[in-house]
């Protein structure tokens, strides 16, 4: 009988470590997941070194995944990030797949916490009046982005570079933070 050559690392591909994994702990596997860093092509295509170049609606599909399935979320990493089909993704390296996953889940935590970053706090006031009740999610930024440049389709929000829209709110915060101070200011010489 011929030996099966394995992969490097784990020596597993992703569909047998999918397979193994209701016989695996939980916490290893979870484990597995945190260890591999990003490979260099996934199924022949070329890994980014980020997601820098990313449009927003790869960026808004990345950040609307549930918290179902652990397989369907990564084969749907990989089918927004670098287009491959799932059967590619099964003949791929565990190692490959867990590392680009985690490539990505690392790129979209700092992404996340830039967008964070320049959200602006409500006033208590603004909290008084429901302010939360407006969030939107995705959707909303798509929207705010098309009113500001005058786009009559939200969808077409999707294709422009998530940078270019973080930019822009940036922008807008620091100008609405800027008008509230000046406010005050007015309001105080009143007195």
């Amino acid at each position: 009988m011929k030996k099966r050559k394995r992969k490097p690392g784990s020596g597993y591909t992703f569909k047998e470590l999918v397979l193994l994994t209701p016989v695996i702990h939980k916490v290893k596997f979870e484990r597995s997941l945190k260890q591999p860093g990003r490979p260099a092509t996934l199924c022949g295509v070329p890994v980014p070194k980020d997601l820098g170049t990313a449009s927003y609606g790869m960026i808004a599909d990345l950040g609307n995944l549930g918290e179902g399935n652990e397989v369907q979320t990564i084969l749907a990493i990989c089918r927004i990030v670098l287009g491959v089909d799932e059967a590619g993704v099964y003949r791929e390296s565990a190692d490959a797949v867990l590392g680009f996953v985690n490539f990505v889940n690392g790129e979209m935590d700092k992404i996340n916490k830039l967008f964070e970053s320049v959200s602006i706090q409500p006033t208590p006031e603004e909290e008084r009046a429901g302010v939360q009740d407006l969030s939107f999610g995705t959707f909303g930024v798509m929207d705010w982005y098309a009113r500001r440049m005058g786009i009559t389709n939200q969808n077409d929000v999707r294709d422009i570079s998530w940078t270019r829209i973080y930019r822009c709110l940036q922008m807008d915060n620091e100008t609405a933070l800027y008008e509230r101070r000046l406010n005050k200011i007015y309001s105080e010489n009143k007195k």
